[in-house]
């Protein structure tokens, strides 16, 4: 048994893996990548994302083409009021979370999300990301 330590206010979401990283986040902390060598995590992290995800954190989904070309995504959520603010997707470098690639907020106008919900996972399907929201399901990914 090992215990990850470092959310000084604890974990509501779930890890993903690829490749032999685990990706986490805890309540006001950042999205942290840690190896993963016959069974136990690194002791500290390896990389961490540049945005601090509130309460209740994130649960990251990954995209790749096989062992390649991973992206770690994530949905920053932190108020639940009705028609509150939207969720921001974020897209990382699978091979080092310091380095976004992506987030919705960068061309607002044509990419920003419905209301946020808490506990939203990013599902990945067929090039796409989906993110649901208070009102709708909003699809990120190349128009075909």
């Amino acid at each position: 048994m090992q215990t990850v330590r470092g959310a000084m206010y604890g974990y509501y979401s779930s890890p993903a893996y690829w490749n032999q990283y685990i990706y986490y986040s805890g309540i006001r902390d950042y999205l942290s990548m840690y190896t993963l060598t016959d069974g136990l995590l690194s002791p500290k992290p390896v990389s961490k994302a540049p945005t601090a995800f509130r309460f209740p954190g994130c649960t990251p989904s990954v995209s790749s083409n096989g062992a390649s070309n991973g992206i770690v995504w994530a949905i920053e959520s932190f108020a639940f009021t009705q028609g509150g603010p939207p969720a921001v997707l974020h897209a990382y470098d699978a091979s080092d979370v310091s380095k976004e690639l992506y987030n919705s907020k960068q061309n607002a106008k044509r990419d920003t999300a419905g209301a946020q919900l808490k506990f939203t996972v990013p599902t990945i399907a067929n090039g796409k990301v989906y993110v649901g929201t208070q009102t709708e399901l909003d699809v990120y990914g190349l128009l075909q």
